[in-house]
Order: structure tokens, then sequence, then C-alpha cells
């Protein structure tokens, strides 16, 4: 049936997650009670540092201080997972137009996780990575589906609130404005 009330717990894996085999055929969602209602939670893959220049970013090669979300997993209630989409699609034209018209490389999807993440700091929260760290069969960017089978201590990071919130409310001028002929969903 549908679950439209938010109800349970619905959780995202890439194919990236099934390269190791250590958790094939095993219950993850054991340990959940620390998800927050209506909050993506996603695994840092190293200590948070927000890019200072704003959120809408994409070289997580040349830039890679600022890079530290691993989309290989999350985990939300519908609420949240249905608002996330949302807010997804509204940010995905920033990465297609650039002030300078030209596209940018969307090859590599958790720079766009990130981002919808910096500007709508009210939906988002991450694992931090000293959960898992120093674990010799933990490769940290899957480290979330750990931390829902065997629990653990640790308090969730949040973005700051910032200047860059909710960026799709920004006029024209913001510098991370798309052209006039690229619209966005409000």
């Amino acid at each position: 049936g549908k679950n439209t009330r938010g109800q349970g717990l619905f959780m995202w894996q890439d194919i990236g997650s099934f390269r190791y085999k250590d958790y094939n055929r095993q219950l993850l969602l054991q340990h959940t009670e620390w998800v927050p209602p209506r909050t993506v939670v996603w695994m840092a893959m190293k200590p948070p540092l927000p890019p200072p220049d704003g959120p809408i970013w994409n070289n997580k090669e040349w830039r890679k201080q600022f890079f530290f979300t691993s989309g290989s997993q999350g985990i939300a209630d519908a609420t949240a997972w249905l608002e996330y989409h949302d807010l997804f699609a509204q940010t995905l034209p920033y990465f297609l137009v650039s002030r300078r018209k030209k596209t940018r490389f969307i090859g590599e999807d958790q720079p766009l996780l990130q981002s919808v993440c910096h500007q709508h700091v009210h939906l988002c929260a991450y694992v931090p990575p000293s959960v898992v760290e120093g674990l010799e069969t933990v490769d940290v960017y899957f480290g979330l589906r750990r931390v829902l089978k065997f629990g653990g201590n640790f308090t969730l990071w949040r973005f700051p609130s910032n200047e860059w919130n909710n960026l799709t409310h920004y006029n024209v001028s913001h510098p991370w404005s798309v052209s006039s002929s690229a619209t966005i969903a409000q």
C-alpha cells in the first residue's frame, strides 16, 4: 500500500552499496530510533566543511576540502523524502545552467545532494565520520548502514543557518541564478 503519512522509514542505497558483500542478506534497519522525523540523514565521509562561497558548486576534485556528503545511502521518513525530492528538482537547474551559460557536470551526484542540504538546513543531518573511522572493514562512504545495523553514540551534524538557505527564492541578480530561459519549479 501507499505510505503517504510519513509512517516508517525508507532507505536509499545506490548501486555502489552492493559492491561489498558484508551486509548482503542482513537486516540493516535495527537501530533507527535516532533518525529524526522530517529529516534526511546522510553519512559525512569526512568532517563537514561547507563551501564558503555558497551551496552551488560541483568541483569535488579541485575543492576536495568542501566535499563531505556520501550520497551512497540516506534514510528518512516519507515526508522528508518527498520534500527532499521537490527541492532536488528545484536545485538541479542551477547545475545545468551556470551564470556563464555553460553547463555544469552532474555525473557526480554528491555535490548536488550536498547543495540541496546546504540550502535547506532544516531538512538534512549527517552522521559524523568518527562513528565508523578506524574500523578496518568499514568504508566510511557506506558507514550509514553500519550505524543503522549496530547503533552508536553520536550527535548528528546539520548545516548552520546561513544566507544561502532557500536559494531558489533569491532574485535574478543572485550570482547563482539561472538564465531567464531556464525555469525553476517553485
